[in-house]
């Protein structure tokens, strides 16, 4: 017998961010530098605007994919590949929040990270479209 308890299940995306503010608990570094979701880092249901980050942030893993859809003959987009998809759009990176930044790109984070230590507010990628699943 298995029991699956999705407690946010029904929550609104105001609903968690409202928990995670009552409980002074810290954005993932992701949200907090301008991400609208935190899930897999090269998602295929991404926007453009995020690819570009990453296409920013971590140039090598997108050059990594890149490549792939050449050597493996087909694109994450059906119709375009990487390159034509993300083209021109500006990077979703916000870069105000220099601790984040570092954690986002590292991964390094401490037990201390997780109750924020400021005055708590909206990461720059609260309500941007994400909320019940992919962008």
């Amino acid at each position: 017998l298995v029991h699956q308890w999705r407690n946010v299940i029904d929550y609104t995306e105001k609903d968690v961010w409202e928990v995670l503010k009552r409980h002074q608990i810290a954005s993932h570094p992701c949200y907090t530098c301008g991400w609208n979701r935190c899930s897999c880092m090269m998602c295929i249901f991404s926007l453009p605007q995020h690819w570009a980050g990453i296409r920013e942030l971590f140039p090598e893993e997108y050059e990594a994919v890149r490549r792939d859809e050449v050597r493996l003959g087909f694109t994450l987009d059906n119709k375009r590949t990487l390159d034509e998809y993300v083209s021109n759009a500006e990077s979703c990176v916000v870069r105000t929040d220099r601790k984040a930044l570092h954690q986002l790109i590292s991964g390094e984070f401490t037990v201390g990270d997780i109750y924020q230590t400021k005055e708590w507010s909206y990461p720059a990628g609260a309500f941007r479209g994400s909320e019940g699943g992919p962008c």
